[in-house]
């Protein structure tokens, strides 16, 4: 039986108390997944446009390939081209891995019960005039740590 009391006791805690607490909770997970939302949308944007650049500077590279076998260029143009296309193809796999990214952060957006976990232990520190959910990224050797916060703002 003091067992079963000590456990309730550790998790009574954990859980909101208010329906006011899941509704603000809910709101902001809903503002946050939005926010994700048009951030994913835009770096899908740009991923596109990275990819129709690599693939110009592809062909402009295939041209100037065959125009320095015809001689019609130097070699330093020739490796110029190349290594244009070598920084088109840098900045097409770096937006990808930006959106692959995004796309994990969807994925992760925590529950509403774990905002509203975080939303009443911050209250409890701190007189907030509003809150926002805030994503961070630590890294820590070769790992990368995602998560959310919930952040206090105060207006003086």
């Amino acid at each position: 039986m003091k067992v079963l009391i000590l456990i309730l006791a550790l998790v009574a805690p954990c859980f909101p108390q208010t329906k006011a607490d899941l509704t603000e909770a809910a709101t902001l997970r809903n503002n946050y997944i939005a926010k994700l939302e048009e951030d994913r949308a835009a770096l899908d944007h740009l991923a596109e446009v990275r990819f129709a650049a690599e693939f110009r500077a592809k062909l402009r590279l295939d041209q100037a390939e065959e125009m320095r076998k015809e001689g019609l260029i130097s070699a330093t143009q020739l490796q110029k081209t190349q290594q244009e296309y070598e920084s088109a193809k840098a900045e097409t796999a770096a937006a990808e891995r930006r959106l692959a990214e995004a796309k994990k952060g969807l994925r992760e957006v925590p529950t509403v019960t774990a905002i509203a976990r975080d939303l009443k232990k911050t209250r409890r520190s701190k007189k907030c005039d509003s809150w926002t959910l805030t994503a961070y990224q630590k890294q820590r050797g070769k790992t990368i740590i995602n998560g959310v916060s919930v952040t206090c703002t105060v207006s003086r």
